[in-house]
C-alpha cells in the first residue's frame, strides 16, 4: 500500500472529437501495467461525435512535471 507508484500519460492522437492516450504505470522501474485509452466527445443529445469544447495541445508537445 505504500509503494511509490510513476505513472506515465502520453498523447498518441488528438483530432477534433477524439483522443487516443497511452498510460503506464511502473514501481522502481518495473512496468506494471499498461494500456491505450480512446476518448471521443459526443453530444449529450445526440450521441453524435462532436468536436471538443477546448483547444487540445499538439500530440508532439512533451510536458513534463
Amino acid at each position: 500500500l505504500d509503494d511509490l507508484l510513476d505513472v506515465t500519460v502520453e498523447v498518441l492522437e488528438g483530432r477534433a472529437a477524439t483522443l487516443l492516450i497511452a498510460q503506464q504505470a511502473l514501481r522502481a522501474g518495473t512496468l506494471l501495467a499498461e494500456g491505450t485509452i480512446r476518448i471521443a466527445c459526443v453530444d449529450c443529445a445526440s450521441l453524435r461525435p462532436r468536436r471538443f469544447p477546448i483547444t487540445l495541445p499538439d500530440p508532439g508537445l512533451h510536458a513534463t512535471a
